[in-house]
């Protein structure tokens, strides 16, 4: 089923108030004539007396209609038309006078099929703009569909008024002049009713017009409003024609106050909806607001299990590097004492009191904190020995046997120190006799005299 062809089914459940099955069943039936099916829903078209019926009814509408528009040749001011409350399903012969489209003139105006289907604009609001350019004084019409103002008028405990507008009828510009757009209806349907109006071009107004049973024009009704969403309007009052906008209020007027109790009553009902609504949000509020509390507390307990979670990680991390950093430490300790004693193994023996006095040197060493090592050797030992036997100790210092460090020779008066860096020499060839006295000399120790002796320099050329 195509858009086209469910806009008809929903316009036949409008006026004849069908399941919406049936309708699409019958609209089937009769080659989707939507007035064929209205017609035959309206009466049993298998019983002869009502097809007369049916003719009957037509030829004489048509007729009175014919004779209407010749009456109103000699007569300018129309009849005015009344019809008093009901419910909507129950006006009579809508579905007849919706078929007499080609009955013309002043009494009914044709009611033209609604706006090219797939056009997507918004009609009706195009329409309250038109109105609003071309008048000055517009009520304050529902901006939406009908459905809306039915729902907006009752929400607000109010009537409905509906101005059903048709361009082609000649008085629809007197009647908005005059009556619609005058300042004094105007104020009275803004304080006293919900107000919507619609083109008849439009397919919501047309079906409107369709159910209210709008004959001729101009047309305006009074609704009660459905005191549920799935239940109907009824009509309070309707009027079709020239009205003079006084006259109209004080019509509209008479049947508000006729039907003020119901007004009254449907509006203690919207204020305790409202009341109840409020109750509703504002518990709805608090059990959102403890919702909240709620969830805040357990995001704070978790953020609180979380962040003791972390220390205890971290404590667990910061144990785990010092124990690793004291292990690590027991273990170099242990390949320091393991290479102190390889070296110790590894050095000659020291020259017994049998070897000659001339072949035998006996080297002291001091270190930085004023300690010494001596140890006799030979003078045709290398230099490196010397240098293994101060790393075997560890009394020369903190800095451990794998500091870089230079033995030098004391400094004479005159003379620069000595740096003995090659350790493949004999001590004999240091040409240092047969008593040698060295010194330790660790590589930060010599950054440090290097940048000292830059800054006396520095001072000194200043």
């Amino acid at each position: 089923m195509n858009r086209e062809q469910q806009e008809q089914v929903s316009l036949v459940c409008e006026v004849v108030h069908c399941d919406p099955d049936v309708a699409a069943q019958l609209l089937e039936q009769h080659g989707w004539n939507v007035q064929a099916t209205i017609n035959a829903m309206t009466v049993d078209p298998t019983t002869p007396s009502a097809a007369a019926s049916v003719s009957a009814s037509a030829a004489s509408t048509s007729s009175a209609s014919s004779a209407a528009s010749a009456s109103q040749e000699h007569q300018p001011q129309q009849q005015q038309q009344h019809a008093p409350a009901g419910n909507m399903g129950a006006l009579p012969g809508a579905a007849l006078v919706r078929g007499l489209f080609g009955v013309m003139g002043k009494v009914m105006t044709t009611v033209l099929p609604p706006a090219v289907r797939g056009v997507e604009r918004d009609v009706q609001s195009e329409f309250l703009s038109s109105l609003e350019d071309d008048f000055k004084f517009v009520p304050a019409f529902v901006k939406g569909s009908f459905k809306t103002a039915v729902s907006t008028a009752r929400d607000r405990g109010q009537l409905l008024f509906v101005y059903l507008h048709s361009p082609q009828h000649e008085d629809t510009p007197r009647f908005l002049r005059e009556c619609v757009c005058t300042e004094t209806m105007m104020n009275f349907l803004n304080e006293n009713a919900t107000a919507w109006a619609g083109n008849i071009q439009h397919n919501d107004a047309f079906r409107v017009s369709s159910i209210l049973a709008a004959d001729t024009f101009p047309f305006v009704a009074l609704l009660v409003p459905p005191s549920s969403a799935s239940g109907r309007v009824a009509v309070l009052y309707r009027h079709s024609g020239i009205f003079d906008a006084n006259d109209l209020v004080v019509d509209l007027l008479q049947y508000m106050e006729a039907h003020a109790h119901g007004v009254q009553s449907q509006q203690r009902k919207v204020s305790r909806q409202t009341e109840a609504s409020i109750i509703r949000q504002t518990q709805d509020l608090e059990y959102e607001e403890a919702l909240m509390r709620d969830r805040a507390m357990r995001r704070e307990q978790e953020q609180k299990r979380e962040a003791e979670r972390k220390r205890a990680e971290e404590e667990a991390e910061l144990k785990r590097i010092e124990e690793e950093r004291q292990r690590e430490a027991e273990r170099l300790e242990n390949e320091k004492r393991e290479s102190i004693a390889e070296m110790r193994a590894a050095l000659p023996p020291e020259p017994s009191a049998d070897h000659a006095a001339n072949e035998v040197a006996s080297v002291a060493v001091r270190l930085p904190h004023g300690k010494s090592l001596q140890r006799r050797f030979l003078l045709t030992a290398p230099l490196g020995v010397v240098y293994d036997f101060v790393r075997s100790h560890e009394t020369w210092g903190d800095s451990g046997a794998d500091a870089d460090f230079t033995l030098v020779s004391r400094a004479i008066p005159g003379q620069p120190k000595r740096e003995f860096t090659d350790r493949s020499v004999t001590l004999r060839s240091l040409g240092l006799g047969r008593k040698i006295l060295l010194l330790f000399e660790s590589a930060a120790s010599d950054s440090e005299d290097e940048s000292s002796s830059e800054e006396d320099s520095d001072s000194d050329s200043e």
